[in-house]
């Protein structure tokens, strides 16, 4: 599309926003930090799926909230970053459809990049549902930085449906695409991947292997940077 609109005779070089390479899956005290909220105490061996990044609209979370009815009995939402109070409002009030899921939606905040993913990294399943509502949120499978952290920290996930998305995710056997404006679609997703442990696992291991081969940052700008330093290269001569 960019190609044809600008008059580019070949098509332009596209490169993943991945994060950088991460050897190790770091520590995580996330289960520690739930056991500070008093009304998520007694449930912190329940399985734990989490959202990591800007909790606003066209992320699904609304309907993820929702959708909580098909989960595992004592599951919990976990969000990881900078929300509104009329977004934390909405997603306690989607997930209280369903008795007692708006006391097992726990809002941790924002923080500095490597602890947000240390954080994360503790979790059973993340969430990455983009709503293709916009032309840009439509054709952004390669812009989500979520599904490539969660992919570097050996989650499994559930994410949307739409252009590419299945390519980079199911294809590696990585996590399943729904559609994002579909609670029972989110729902019946994520409860059955916390009811299979051995497909959790297997995810896992290729989500690692597929960051470390191919989803990072080194590995996809590795290109742009060889561009970058021939043209100073040529500059200078």
């Amino acid at each position: 599309m960019y190609q044809e609109s600008i008059g580019l005779k070949e098509r332009p070089l596209t490169v993943m926003n991945c994060p950088r390479r991460l050897q190790q899956v770091p520590n995580s005290r996330l289960r520690q930090r739930l056991a500070t909220h008093s009304q998520l105490s007694t449930l912190n061996s329940q399985p734990l799926v989490c959202y990591l990044g800007s909790i606003g609209a066209d992320h699904g979370l609304v309907e993820a909230a929702a959708s909580m009815k098909h989960w595992r009995a004592g599951a919990i939402l976990v969000l990881i970053g900078p929300a509104s109070d009329a977004m934390k409002n909405g997603i306690r009030q989607a997930a209280a459809a369903t008795p007692g899921a708006a006391e097992r939606v726990a809002f941790l905040g924002a923080f500095p990049h490597s602890e947000a993913l240390a954080l994360a990294a503790g979790a059973d399943l993340g969430i990455s549902l983009i709503q293709p509502n916009t032309q840009n949120w439509l054709y952004s499978a390669g812009a989500i930085n979520k599904r490539f952290e969660y992919m570097a920290l050996g989650l499994p996930q559930v994410s949307n449906e739409g252009p590419g998305v299945a390519d980079i995710l199911e294809r590696s056997g990585c996590g399943v695409c729904v559609d994002p404006n579909q609670p029972q679609a989110i729902g019946q997703a994520v409860g059955q991947l916390l009811e299979d442990l051995p497909r959790r696992r297997a995810f896992s291991t290729n989500a690692r292997a597929c960051h470390l081969q191919t989803f990072n940052y080194e590995f996809q700008f590795a290109e742009v940077a060889a561009w970058i330093r021939a043209q100073c290269m040529e500059e200078g001569r």
